[in-house]
């Protein structure tokens, strides 16, 4: 859980419903790196929802679904 919101806080926000966490915002696969596949499998590992991007977003961007339990955690990160 320390992982996925150290990712969040360098480069992640809430949407502005608070409905998702938004991360890589606006960058492409390539400027992500290897952070990109180790969130994807922090996702998996947690158990949280990974839904689509909205139109337009670039490639690299990962929207997952809020969740309690990161949000009490990212209290300690903001």
């Amino acid at each position: 859980m320390d992982r996925f919101c150290q990712i969040w806080a360098d480069s992640g926000y809430n949407d502005r419903w608070d409905v998702h966490y938004v991360l890589f915002d606006s960058r492409t696969f390539e400027e992500t790196g290897e952070g990109r596949g180790e969130l994807l499998l922090l996702i998996r590992t947690l158990g949280l929802v990974r839904v689509d991007t909205s139109p337009g977003a670039a490639d690299g961007e990962a929207w997952v679904r809020t969740d309690p339990r990161i949000d009490a955690e990212l209290g300690n990160w903001a």
